[in-house]
């Protein structure tokens, strides 16, 4: 009997079970990836909005699709790209600075802000090399006519998120505060 194998000779036969592996993990892979991409952070799919733009040609941003405000608090992301590399002595500890990001809190009634976290990047739009991070800066002024200062006022401006109080109807007697729950089995 005649056998036809096309040039597939018996080395590519007996390799046969692992190029289907390797066929199973590049379509798992292929299916996968996508998915991994489309959850990746929010801050590489964000929406960056300038908000100041300094002498210096410092670009200031703010991602407008986390930004909230309750009350008289937002808070914020905002990235910074530098046109030049920032060295030192610089207002960073970390020298080859081109961009930075942070969460900031600002406090519109007090008008002042607070990094809650911030990262360092070596190129522009927190991409490259992550050059150091830090967290939790005291409270300081926002000084006016700053950049810092745009930043509050277009924080400041977002839609206030607190939930609304609910509204009595016209005459309706005040709410009764809510008794505390007995925990099971308290007697009295």
């Amino acid at each position: 009997m005649m056998s036809f194998n096309f040039g597939i000779d018996s080395r590519t036969r007996a390799a046969a079970p692992v190029a289907r592996k390797r066929a199973r993990w590049v379509l798992a892979w292929g299916l996968t990836l996508p998915t991994l991409l489309a959850s990746a952070p929010s801050w590489a799919q964000a929406q960056w909005n300038e908000v100041s733009k300094a002498r210096n040609g410092d670009v200031w941003t703010m991602e407008t699709g986390t930004a909230r405000r309750i009350g008289d608090n937002a808070r914020v992301w905002v990235l910074i790209n530098h046109p030049l590399p920032i060295t030192h002595p610089a207002p960073y500890a970390y020298s080859g600075v081109r961009s930075f990001r942070a969460l900031v809190q600002v406090d519109c009634k007090e008008q002042r802000a607070r990094r809650l976290e911030a990262s360092y990047f070596s190129q522009p739009n927190g991409d490259g090399r992550l050059l150091g991070t830090n967290e939790n800066d005291d409270w300081f002024n926002v000084p006016p006519d700053t950049p810092d200062a745009d930043l509050m006022k277009a924080a400041c401006e977002l839609p206030d998120q607190a939930p609304a109080a609910p509204e009595r109807p016209a005459g309706a007697a005040p709410a009764k505060p809510a008794t505390p729950a007995r925990p099971p089995g308290a007697r009295g």
